[in-house]
């Protein structure tokens, strides 16, 4: 999907669309989806929130995409309200509102799924503290980055620093970014 959207296609276009109604379908449980069941994870958990992550990218606000949104929001909300990640806080509230199945491992909120879908839905104090805590950790945005993200290659033609600035384009949406760029801007310029 990213690299249909990297080269300019949107939901007008074919193979877009055709990928967005799959994706609707499984939401709507019309169908399973084709990838192998990991069996560490709740499946069908991680499953819906990938999904709904894609489908918010191509459509944002989505009808079939509400639940799983404002469940993270609330997720997120809880976790940060005190304005600090309170990790006792989050995994309870994460067993409360997702109800995983038991002995699955808990996903985190470092990852690309999460701050995707996340962009644009939290209020202004939560957001500030979710790219609080997603800044001044060592681990990047999994699946995307995996060192701090305030850390620059020094070879600016790397697989690395590819990884990084796609890092920061995701989240360029979130409108709390601004003050955090200033050094990516120097290290890009």
């Amino acid at each position: 999907m990213r690299r249909l959207l990297i080269l300019g296609l949107d939901l007008d276009d074919e193979p877009i669309y055709r990928c967005f109604n799959y994706l609707i379908g499984f939401l709507k449980n019309e169908h399973e989806l084709r990838d192998r069941k990991e069996k560490k994870h709740d499946w069908n958990l991680l499953m819906k929130l990938f999904v709904s992550t894609w489908i918010e990218i191509l459509d944002p606000n989505n009808y079939f995409t509400k639940n799983i949104v404002d469940n993270w929001v609330n997720i997120i909300t809880e976790t940060f309200k005190n304005g600090y990640y309170d990790e006792k806080k989050y995994l309870k509230i994460y067993k409360e509102i997702l109800n995983p199945e038991d002995k699955k491992c808990i996903w985190g909120l470092k990852n690309f799924y999460v701050v995707s879908l996340m962009a644009e839905k939290l209020n202004p104090e939560i957001e500030f503290y979710f790219l609080e805590y997603i800044f001044n950790s060592n681990d990047g945005i999994y699946y995307i980055y995996d060192d701090n993200l305030n850390e620059f290659p020094i070879d600016f033609k790397s697989k690395k620093a590819s990884r990084l600035i796609y890092a920061y384009e995701i989240l360029s949406k979130y409108s709390g970014i601004k003050s955090r760029v200033k050094n990516f801007k120097n290290w890009i310029y």
